[in-house]
């Protein structure tokens, strides 16, 4: 079963001690905002190499 999968049986909301963790929240925000940082990434890390 696949992490998404478990948290789509699991409560929505976990208590991390200090906050409220939305697993939506941050799967959505993993599946759509990591794609376009991995390219930035790879430049800066290229660039820093390159000096």
């Amino acid at each position: 079963m696949t992490w998404l999968e478990q948290r789509k049986h699991a409560m929505p909301r976990e208590n991390h001690g200090y906050f409220d963790i939305d697993a939506e929240v941050v799967w959505r925000t993993v599946t759509s905002e990591l794609p376009t940082l991995i390219p930035r990434i790879q430049r800066a890390l290229d660039t820093e190499r390159s000096m």
